[in-house]
């Protein structure tokens, strides 16, 4: 993940058993961890990855990472997380979920200074033909959308596949239960839309899923059942429509389900 200028020559530092240390000989350590966000930007069953562009550390030049930075000053999450793709690849996406991953990482300055970062990460969706582009002078190098199944074949920075692999975690409490309940919100000029997903076993032991469309303004609503195999294929189906209707700005605002928390 891009974390800005301040961290452009970062090294990590760690023990022998891998895990993160701060306390070598004339460390300079900074006061308080810096709050970065990522993007896991995803359409179908690819993700798009950034090449960080940092040649004075060659350790991370060259790596694929994925796209993020900084939380400034007066910034949340979110706003961070479209000002930054923007500003490195020129795509406006649409965030969909909080990853249920965190990322910590101590990392070594050339001046032997110490800095902190912990690192969150948000499922996102590129807006409907967009199309990314590298700036100049920018941090990444270039960009390509990867098969998540081919990510581990590449060099990539700590993280990434830590969450990746959230986009497939199935939580065992919400699988033996079985039972969610989705709602999205777009505001519009007339009136707010919805659409709920409901998932539940069925009398005869099946396992469905409820898709309602509310037109408040209309004051009209379309619904459809969804049969599924197990819950585990209900919530892909799910994700995959929540991943579209954020296309159209829609966002969580209600949840049941461990997958999909309210983004406010």
């Amino acid at each position: 993940m891009d974390v800005g200028a301040a961290a452009r020559r970062l090294t990590p530092i760690t023990n022998a058993k891998g895990d993160a240390v701060a306390n070598t000989p004339n460390t300079r350590v900074e006061q308080g961890p810096t709050l970065v966000v990522a993007a896991c930007i995803v359409h179908s069953e690819s993700v798009l990855l950034a090449r960080r562009n940092q040649p004075s550390m060659p350790q991370i030049h060259g790596h694929w990472e994925l796209p993020g930075g900084k939380v400034q000053f007066g910034e949340t999450p979110h706003q961070t997380i479209q000002r930054e793709i923007v500003e490195e690849l020129g795509l406006r996406v649409h965030l969909v979920r909080l990853l249920p991953h965190v990322q910590s990482n101590i990392y070594r300055r050339p001046d032997n200074s110490v800095a902190h970062f912990v690192v969150l990460c948000f499922e996102c969706v590129p807006d409907r033909g967009g199309r990314a582009t590298v700036a100049e002078h920018s941090a990444v190098l270039g960009w390509r959308w990867v098969a998540r199944s081919q990510v581990k074949e590449l060099e990539t920075l700590p993280g990434t596949t830590e969450f990746l692999a959230c986009l497939d975690r199935i939580e065992p409490a919400s699988e033996e239960r079985g039972d969610f309940f989705v709602s999205l919100r777009r505001e519009h000029r007339l009136a707010p839309q919805r659409w709920m997903f409901l998932g539940a076993h069925d009398l005869f032991g099946h396992f469905s899923v409820e898709e309602r469309r509310v037109d408040l303004h209309t004051r009209s609503t379309k619904r459809r059942i969804v049969h599924a195999s197990s819950p585990e294929q209900a919530q892909r189906r799910v994700t995959a429509r929540i991943r579209n209707l954020a296309r159209y700005g829609y966002v969580v605002s209600e949840s049941t389900s461990p997958f999909f928390g309210p983004l406010n």
